[in-house]
């Protein structure tokens, strides 16, 4: 990403809250005064990445500002936050000179010019559950943050900021609530104790349990009838047995 043309005078915000908005390819002059951070703000799509370049040139600095610098130059750090002003992953980074641990650091020499890079990288639906990197569109954040002194001096700079990549929809949900692809990328999982069994041409069908026989029913007395039925036979037995006996005793007193 290069500059384009004339940069244009911008007033920068100095928080979230009053971020200045800028025209995605458009090269700003910036100052940049120790120990302040400025914030821009940018519309950006699915699809897209955001886009800033950083560039000091010390042929364009005053005396006053060199010396400021000292010998080694002085840190600026830029970020790119999503619109939910989480900090994004910086995915480039191009340095001139003075790259320092991590990919959002470069150091304003007062020797030789310096640039610095960043990209959020693609913003995609699938980054939903990475914090650090961009998954929704709005609006996205900017910032410079030069490293403070006592001197007081600001510093030019030149910032481009750009938004590159063909927007795409948002994905669309069945009940037309927000975007959700959780159910067209994974199934749920499957309890295999509750999956119900189709039965197949070699099950063998089990017959159900053949019912018990009841015991016989009582009478309301609670005596069964086998025993009535008993007691009434040796009834008639004891009473055959009189019968013959009253006999007998007639035959015997005739003779």
């Amino acid at each position: 990403m290069e500059p384009s043309g004339q940069p244009q005078e911008i007033v920068p915000g100095t928080s979230f809250n009053d971020a200045a908005p800028v025209t995605p390819g458009t090269t700003y002059a910036v100052d940049a005064m120790p120990g302040e951070v400025l914030f821009f703000t940018v519309p950006a799509s699915l699809g897209q990445a955001v886009q800033m370049q950083v560039d000091s040139d010390p042929a364009q600095m005053s005396e006053a500002q060199l010396e400021s610098l000292g010998s080694v130059g002085r840190l600026l750090v830029r970020d790119i936050y999503t619109p939910y002003r989480g900090t994004i992953l910086n995915l480039l980074s191009t340095e001139a000179v003075g790259e320092l641990d991590g990919d959002s650091n470069m150091i304003v020499s007062p020797m030789r010019p310096a640039s610095g890079a960043s990209s959020s990288g693609q913003i995609t639906f699938s980054n939903r559950e990475r914090s650090e990197k961009p998954a929704t569109e709005g609006d996205y954040y900017l910032s410079l943050a030069y490293a403070p002194d006592d001197s007081g001096t600001p510093i030019p700079l030149t910032l481009t900021i750009d938004v590159v990549g063909e927007a795409v929809p948002a994905p669309l949900t069945l009940d037309g609530g927000d975007p959700d692809q959780s159910a067209a990328t994974s199934a749920p999982p499957v309890d295999v104790q509750d999956e119900p069994v189709e039965p197949t041409a070699s099950s063998t069908p089990v017959p159900p349990p053949a019912a018990s026989t009841p015991p016989p029913a009582a009478d309301p007395g609670g005596m069964p009838w086998a025993w009535l039925l008993g007691g009434a036979g040796v009834l008639v037995a004891a009473a055959g047995a009189a019968l013959l006996a009253t006999r007998a005793g007639r035959r015997g007193t005739q003779v």
